[in-house]
């Protein structure tokens, strides 16, 4: 009964929330999803202040949200699209170690589950692979690449892509022999 009273206060303070976002009330929508998510239990809320969050350009308030967040680490942890957003995030306020790290906790993750849930490594090879391609240094290409190398070893693509990273530092080239 009181979880159904809980989820019943949730539900309108989502549609309010909704409401002044229409209104281009930003500030009381925020407000109205943070008292929200913050005496539920459900991820809406929460996700929904991620979002507004992101249009709204405020990265590190989404960031903070999604790290901080028991109830969405379950699934920062098992699904891509999560990982990806936060990802992207800290790639946007500059701090690619942390991208990196998120990326290295989703792989640890998925070879302790030994998942065979291959279109989830898939997503995440992808992810590694977009954000290689975004590196400001070649370093930083090569993590990725090797990174996702450790989950496809016989994905041709990683390994020129990984080869070529290699060609422009001048002590891995004895790696690429």
């Amino acid at each position: 009964e009181e979880l159904k009273h809980e989820e019943e206060d949730e539900d309108i303070s989502v549609l309010k929330a909704i409401i002044a976002y229409q209104q281009k009330n930003i500030k009381e929508c925020i407000n109205l999803l943070k008292s929200s998510s913050s005496h539920s239990k459900s991820k809406t809320s929460q996700l929904m202040l991620v979002q507004i969050y992101l249009q709204e350009k405020q990265y590190t308030n989404a960031i903070e949200l999604l790290t901080q967040s028991q109830t969405l680490q379950t699934t920062l942890s098992t699904k891509p699209a999560y990982v990806a957003t936060l990802v992207h995030l800290y790639q946007q306020v500059g701090q690619k170690s942390s991208a990196q790290q998120v990326l290295q906790q989703s792989i640890d993750h998925i070879n302790n589950s030994n998942s065979s849930n291959t279109s989830n490594i898939d997503d995440l090879v992808t992810l590694m692979m977009t954000a290689a391609n975004e590196s400001d240094t070649v370093q930083q290409a090569i993590s990725y690449y090797e990174a996702a190398l450790k989950l496809q070893p016989t994905n041709q693509i990683i390994i020129a892509k990984l080869i070529i990273q290699y060609a422009k530092i001048e002590n891995h080239q004895e790696k690429i022999l």
